[in-house]
Protein backbone atom coordinates (compact mmCIF):
# COMPACT_ATOMS: atom_id res chain seq x y z
CA UNK A 1 0.00 0.00 0.00
CA UNK A 2 1.27 3.49 -0.44
CA UNK A 3 1.02 6.55 2.42
CA UNK A 4 1.00 9.57 1.20
CA UNK A 5 2.32 12.36 3.71
CA UNK A 6 0.72 15.77 5.82
CA UNK A 7 -2.41 16.85 3.95
CA UNK A 8 -1.79 14.98 0.37
CA UNK A 9 -4.27 12.60 -1.63
CA UNK A 10 -3.34 9.65 -3.83
CA UNK A 11 -6.31 9.40 -6.40
CA UNK A 12 -7.52 7.42 -9.32
CA UNK A 13 -9.10 9.91 -12.46
CA UNK A 14 -12.62 8.78 -13.34
CA UNK A 15 -12.42 9.15 -16.84
CA UNK A 16 -9.39 7.81 -18.59
CA UNK A 17 -6.17 9.23 -19.24
CA UNK A 18 -3.99 8.35 -22.07
CA UNK A 19 -0.35 7.28 -20.74
CA UNK A 20 0.62 10.24 -22.58
CA UNK A 21 0.06 12.86 -19.91
CA UNK A 22 -1.01 15.42 -22.32
CA UNK A 23 -3.39 13.49 -24.09
CA UNK A 24 -7.06 12.88 -21.85
CA UNK A 25 -9.91 10.67 -23.72
CA UNK A 26 -13.47 10.31 -22.07
CA UNK A 27 -16.42 8.31 -23.10
CA UNK A 28 -19.69 9.21 -24.31
CA UNK A 29 -22.88 7.47 -22.63
CA UNK A 30 -22.99 5.60 -26.54
CA UNK A 31 -19.37 4.97 -26.27
CA UNK A 32 -17.76 7.58 -28.48
CA UNK A 33 -14.17 8.19 -27.41
CA UNK A 34 -13.51 11.96 -27.43
CA UNK A 35 -9.55 12.57 -27.02
CA UNK A 36 -8.37 15.77 -26.30
CA UNK A 37 -5.31 17.81 -24.80
CA UNK A 38 -4.32 19.28 -21.77
CA UNK A 39 -5.11 22.78 -23.39
CA UNK A 40 -8.87 22.02 -23.16
CA UNK A 41 -8.99 19.54 -20.02
CA UNK A 42 -6.71 22.43 -17.84
CA UNK A 43 -9.91 24.33 -17.88
CA UNK A 44 -12.03 22.12 -16.56
CA UNK A 45 -12.03 20.51 -13.04
CA UNK A 46 -11.89 16.49 -12.78
CA UNK A 47 -13.51 14.13 -10.51
CA UNK A 48 -11.52 11.28 -9.04
CA UNK A 49 -11.74 8.31 -6.54
CA UNK A 50 -9.48 8.54 -3.46
CA UNK A 51 -7.68 5.39 -2.75
CA UNK A 52 -5.26 6.95 0.40
CA UNK A 53 -4.95 10.11 2.20
CA UNK A 54 -2.73 11.86 4.25
CA UNK A 55 -3.08 12.30 8.34
CA UNK A 56 -3.41 15.77 8.05
CA UNK A 57 -6.64 15.71 5.17
CA UNK A 58 -9.34 17.54 6.50
CA UNK A 59 -11.98 15.37 7.96
CA UNK A 60 -14.49 15.36 5.40
CA UNK A 61 -12.55 13.98 2.68
CA UNK A 62 -12.72 10.14 3.31
CA UNK A 63 -10.78 7.29 1.76
CA UNK A 64 -13.33 5.99 -1.07
CA UNK A 65 -15.35 9.40 -1.72
CA UNK A 66 -15.15 10.96 -4.96
CA UNK A 67 -13.57 13.92 -5.24
CA UNK A 68 -13.44 17.53 -7.87
CA UNK A 69 -9.85 18.73 -7.74
CA UNK A 70 -9.44 21.76 -9.31
CA UNK A 71 -7.98 21.84 -13.32
CA UNK A 72 -4.72 20.70 -13.51
CA UNK A 73 -3.98 20.57 -9.53
CA UNK A 74 -2.41 16.95 -9.69
CA UNK A 75 1.29 15.47 -10.25
CA UNK A 76 2.30 13.56 -13.05
CA UNK A 77 1.11 9.89 -13.05
CA UNK A 78 2.85 7.36 -11.25
CA UNK A 79 2.35 3.61 -11.40
CA UNK A 80 2.20 1.50 -8.18
CA UNK A 81 0.43 -2.27 -8.19
CA UNK A 82 -0.58 -2.17 -11.67
CA UNK A 83 -2.69 1.11 -10.83
CA UNK A 84 -2.46 4.63 -12.29
CA UNK A 85 -2.57 7.17 -9.44
CA UNK A 86 -2.17 10.51 -9.44
CA UNK A 87 -1.47 12.94 -5.96
CA UNK A 88 -2.60 16.38 -5.33
CA UNK A 89 -3.39 17.94 -1.74
CA UNK A 90 -6.48 18.59 0.42
CA UNK A 91 -6.68 22.39 -0.60
CA UNK A 92 -7.55 21.67 -4.06
CA UNK A 93 -10.16 19.85 -4.29
CA UNK A 94 -13.53 21.85 -5.06
CA UNK A 95 -16.32 18.86 -3.92
CA UNK A 96 -16.42 15.51 -2.33
CA UNK A 97 -19.52 13.15 -2.85
CA UNK A 98 -20.17 9.68 -1.52
CA UNK A 99 -22.12 8.60 -4.76
CA UNK A 100 -19.92 8.13 -7.98
CA UNK A 101 -20.47 11.54 -10.08
CA UNK A 102 -21.78 11.16 -14.12
CA UNK A 103 -18.55 11.84 -16.00
CA UNK A 104 -18.84 14.07 -19.13
CA UNK A 105 -21.63 13.84 -21.42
Amino acid sequence: MIYPLNNKIIFQFLSDVDGNTTLFKEKTDSGIIVMSDTDKSSKAPRWGKIVALGKDVCAEITKDTYILVEPMMWTERIEHDGMSLWQTDDEKILAVTDEEPKQGF
